[in-house]
């Protein structure tokens, strides 16, 4: 395939040629992708052993760790989490990263280095498709690599890596849903858009609940804009496809997810507002700890530097017709970073949308804005190298070298943040119980180690629990009866658990896990029940083997949409659906 716009001034060349030279710079490409990376990760790259805890990595690993064993030693599907909050879906919860194919790293390494090795890739990945997206939109070379440099030198990718905030890392496929939409229409091919949707379900599945959202905003805005522009509704059935895609192909996570929301939703926060002079801050200032003066949240959710490469993006407005999508999309894009600022802000019209209403900080919103600023940058650079005279070339190498150079203090510093708190030596209890910490914060991991569940836990919504720990008044075991009885633990796993019991009357057999209607008998007379918020079983009198297992029918029924989709996809794709091709 070529990757560049069709509207593009080429020297003609032979067709064997064009293929040698598309190799040639795809070679490059992924060349200049992995050693970028490397250079601005390499305080990830030297620590990828080392399990810190702090800030937000306990919350990310943890669900991560608990679906790596669950396959590795148990050889169970991760449906069930047992070792947070007293007991909670883990597939389902929209916020586990397992449904992406990067979830194979923690598989073969474990989850600490699978996870660290995901930080590089994805900043290779972003880095490729900034540059890709350049050429698509019919920069030369030196423009889409101001693209790639301005993007992911920006400081917000280190920030929340250090953070923890690995939901925010799959942002990096934004650049290559934007290129997939404007393929659709550039090639009157609506079937590129499909690539897009694959990586907005990807997102999706990494976690990226917030990253999905603001990827499809990019989408909405740089297309919406094209199409007033082009008077064409061929931008708007690109992003159509693009969203419906997503979709169908996310559907084997998304249904499931809705059900552990509906049961745990998260609560609407009160309004936010951030400040104009903070926004200057995080996008101007070598120092990103000041951006959380005055606001009570840490300097991550604030920082976006830009810097050097504002200059370019200022002389990219001259070339206005390619420009005002991506200059539109920015203007929109920083007025919702600013919040709750009037009854009628673009963030207060956006908040009262469902999917929308429960999302905090639009100071987020700065990721997406630094992207439509590394486009505007890239056609600046294009622009100097076009000029027909020595200096014009010479002022874009130095502003792209600057730049990119000036990205690199600012932001690779800030990765060794991550490494904080290190884990301490762990024992491995060989029977599971649940444990209460006496805080709430970067104890979900270890305990997990330790083959306990954490009931005080850290997520990003309320998760109510009447599981006991075994360190608390009125423990009465992990498993016991009401009435009298004895009953004994034959089976323990995530997914599984095999009780004998022997009652002398009918009585109910009670779980020390929070109870969600997926879990079911499959061996033993009586009724899986809720008793008091926990798992239960009512049983009749006598002895008897109850075995209980956990499966979502949702999972099911989303792995139906998602098999469809992909089947609706390649007959696409094919061009054996006419109206697509």
């Amino acid at each position: 395939m070529s990757w560049q716009s069709s509207g593009v001034e080429t020297i003609p060349e032979t067709a064997p040629l064009r293929t040698l030279s598309r190799r040639r710079e795809a070679a490059l490409v992924a060349a200049g992708a992995i050693a970028f990376a490397a250079i601005f990760c390499w305080p990830i790259l030297t620590n990828l052993t080392v399990a810190g805890v702090r800030f937000d990595w306990d919350f990310t690993l943890t669900p991560v760790w608990a679906g790596y064993y669950s396959i590795v030693h148990f050889h169970q599907f991760p449906f069930w989490n047992p070792y947070e909050c007293g007991g909670v879906p883990l597939f389902a919860d929209p916020q586990a990263r397992l449904f992406t194919p990067f979830f194979l790293l923690s598989l073969l390494f474990g989850p600490i280095v699978g996870v660290h090795l995901e930080v590089p890739i994805h900043l290779a990945i972003g880095w490729a498709g900034g540059y890709v997206l350049g050429r698509v939109l019919g920069m030369r070379p030196i423009g889409a690599l101001c693209t790639a440099c301005a993007f992911c030198g920006s400081s917000w990718f280190f920030l929340h890596v250090a953070e923890g905030h690995m939901v925010f890392v799959p942002l990096m496929y934004t650049p290559w849903i934007v290129a997939f939409a404007w393929l659709a229409v550039d090639r009157r091919r609506l079937s590129w858009a499909i690539l897009g949707g694959a990586l907005v379900a990807i997102t999706v599945g990494e976690g990226g609940v917030y990253a999905a959202t603001y990827q499809m905003i990019v989408v909405v805005l740089v297309m919406g804009a094209w199409a007033v522009l082009s008077t064409s509704l061929w931008p708007l059935w690109a992003t159509l496809l693009t969203g419906i895609f997503s979709l169908g192909f996310v559907a084997i996570k998304l249904a499931p997810a809705i059900a552990f929301y509906i049961r745990f939703p998260r609560p609407i926060d009160s309004p936010f507002w951030t400040d104009f002079s903070i926004l200057m801050i995080a996008l101007f200032s070598h120092n990103q700890d000041h951006a959380r003066a005055g606001l009570g949240w840490g300097f991550h959710e604030y920082g976006a530097y830009i810097g050097l490469f504002t200059v370019p993006a200022i002389i990219g407005l001259f070339r206005p017709r390619r420009a005002i999508p991506w200059a539109v999309a920015a203007l929109i894009l920083f007025l919702l970073a600013l919040g709750d600022i009037s009854p009628h802000a673009p963030w207060t019209v956006l908040h009262r949308l469902p999917m929308f209403r429960s999302e905090r900080l639009p100071s987020r919103l700065l990721m997406p804005f630094v992207l439509m600023i590394a486009v505007l940058a890239g056609f600046g650079i294009d622009l100097l190298w076009s000029l027909r005279n020595y200096w014009g070339k010479l002022i874009a190498v130095a502003l792209l070298v600057a730049g990119t150079a000036d990205g690199f203090i600012v932001s690779t510093p800030n990765l060794r943040y991550a490494f904080g708190y290190p884990l301490p030596r762990i024992t491995h209890h060989a029977a599971f119980r649940q444990y209460r910490a006496p805080y709430y914060y970067v104890n979900m991991l270890r305990t997990g180690l330790a083959n306990e569940g954490a009931i005080q836990c850290y997520e990003y919504t309320a998760i109510p629990t009447s599981v006991i720990g075994y360190n608390q008044p009125g423990y009465q075991g992990e498993q016991h009866l009401i009435d009298s009885g004895s009953v004994t633990l034959l089976r323990w796993s995530p997914n599984a658990l095999s009780y004998r019991v022997n009652a002398s009357i009918p009585t109910v057999l009670v779980i020390n896990q929070n109870y969600f209607p997926s879990w079911r008998l499959s061996k033993g007379s009586g009724r899986v029940i809720e008793y008091g918020n926990l798992l239960a079983i009512k049983i009749p009198a006598g002895a008897q083997q109850l075995d209980l297992y956990y499966f979502d029918w949702r999972f099911m029924l989303g792995a139906v949409e998602t098999l469809l989709t992909i089947i609706a996809a390649l007959l696409l794709w094919r061009g054996e659906i006419p109206w697509a091709r």
